[in-house]
């Protein structure tokens, strides 16, 4: 089972970086090792400081950036998910308008073993897994 990671972008940030001189994403600790890279290299090369990064779930960072605008509220929301409806009209209801979703991943969990291992019982489709039984010599 793989899902797309997707990075979401409040557009109006100089709004917010009037008030801070710094960019705020927070969200997915799945995207977060991504984007601590990508915004060292920012930091590192280019006249900008380097953006703040808070790991708080997808959920968490979504909460956070649908709130509204201000020097409290993140530019960029990093989820490892689609934001949902509900999520949506929150940042509509409270004047956060123009987001961008970008994806630029996938993510996913593999089961490894040996073949002389127990097997995968138990691990099924039913379960939200997709089950691939090749087995790929080393």
């Amino acid at each position: 089972m793989s899902q797309t990671i997707t990075l979401i972008v409040f557009l109006a940030v100089s709004h917010t970086l009037a008030a801070r001189d710094f960019v705020l994403m927070v969200g997915s600790s799945t995207v977060y090792s991504f984007a601590s890279t990508v915004a060292e290299r920012i930091g590192e090369t280019s006249r900008f400081k380097t953006p703040q990064l808070e790991a708080r779930g997808s959920g968490g960072g979504f909460k956070l950036f649908c709130k509204g605008n201000g020097a409290d509220a993140p530019d960029i929301a990093l989820a490892s998910r689609e934001i949902k409806a509900t999520e949506l009209e929150q940042c509509i209801d409270n004047g956060v308008g123009e987001i961008v979703e970008i994806g630029f991943g996938y993510d996913g969990i593999i089961f490894a073993m040996s073949k002389d291992g127990p097997g995968l019982a138990g691990i099924s489709k039913s379960a939200g897994v997709s089950a691939r039984t090749d087995a790929i010599s080393a």
